[in-house]
């Protein structure tokens, strides 16, 4: 089912950008609604006692690991909250960054509405005590609408979700590596477009073939997520740390003024060190899939330093 989503989007990214992006608004359109609903059996007026307990790592709190729950909890939660930054990768296809800044502040405050929102539903509906190690909360809620039938609502739901998940990261990686072949990071076949889609298609089929690959490594939901987001932590702080770099070589500093300027660097290091936390919490919970990550970063590493580094030294 992976594989086919995967090579469904492909297909649809392949057909330009006018074609993935109105796709993707329909997808949005149905993720958000499939929540809405969730939410709303909040105005059922029921209790929807759980039936499954999760038969996966089990962590309890004994009064002394509190920060180790917090770091677990927050994989998710940092994940749920991740996807911004997809958006700054169409910064030169955007009329205007305006645009894109508004985007992405008043997308994020949609996300945290619904994610305190929701969260809330799961407490009166199911009940915060008994809600814990339960399996499959959400399908929990959906039966409060369609009773024995709300699990198998709830799996078509939540495929539905993820195929938005699966067109935006194949909207939005191949045009990563677009950029890194200008640069001449990346070999310059990855600058190619299709000449009347415009469709990056040695990026795009190079990616999502990387993509099938990376759920054949997976056990689970659960592996992939920590695996991705293990990527994404690295990723992030990283990124966001080569902004105290080149502030310090004061590079591109004449953007930010005022009050931006020095605060910016506090809220850097608040970032980075969110992340990192994040990544250990990875580690910690999910250590199979934080090393498959490191491997593959490593393997890249090599490759990096066996061809490119070379050729630009």
């Amino acid at each position: 089912m992976a594989s086919v989503s995967v090579g469904l989007f492909y297909i649809v990214n392949l057909l330009g950008l006018k074609t993935s992006s109105r796709t993707q608004n329909i997808l949005t359109v149905v993720k958000i609604s499939l929540i809405v609903l969730l939410i709303s059996s909040l105005f059922k007026g029921v209790t929807v006692p759980p039936h499954g307990i999760n038969e996966g790592k089990i962590y309890t709190y004994d009064g002394t690991n509190g920060a180790l729950l917090l770091l677990v909890s927050l994989v998710s939660v940092f994940f749920t909250y991740g996807g911004y930054q997809q958006t700054i990768n169409f910064g030169s296809e955007v009329a205007s960054g305006k645009i894109m800044q508004k985007g992405i502040v008043v997308g994020i405050l949609v996300v945290l509405f619904l994610y305190l929102t929701i969260n809330y539903t799961y407490i009166k509906v199911i009940g915060f005590d008994q809600m814990k190690n339960a399996n499959a909360i959400g399908s929990l809620l959906f039966e409060a609408w369609f009773g024995k039938l709300g699990a198998k609502v709830f799996d078509f739901a939540m495929v539905l979700s993820v195929l938005a998940y699966v067109n935006v990261i194949l909207m939005s990686n191949p045009r990563v590596m677009f950029a890194m072949s200008e640069d001449k990071v990346l070999p310059a076949l990855f600058q190619k477009k299709h000449p009347k889609t415009e469709a990056l298609v040695p990026g795009l089929t190079f990616f999502a073939l990387t993509t099938i690959l990376v759920t054949f490594f997976g056990k689970g939901v659960d592996d992939v997520l920590s695996f991705s987001i293990f990527l994404d932590c690295l990723g992030m702080s990283t990124s966001a740390a080569t902004l105290l770099i080149l502030r310090r070589k004061n590079q591109g500093d004449g953007s930010v003024t005022g009050y931006l300027k020095r605060w910016t660097p506090i809220f850097c290091v608040i970032f980075v060190c969110a992340y990192a936390f994040v990544a250990v919490a990875v580690v910690i919970d999910k250590p199979y899939s934080a090393l498959t990550a490191i491997a593959l970063v490593g393997l890249v590493s090599i490759i990096y330093r066996l061809f490119y580094y070379k050729k630009a030294a």
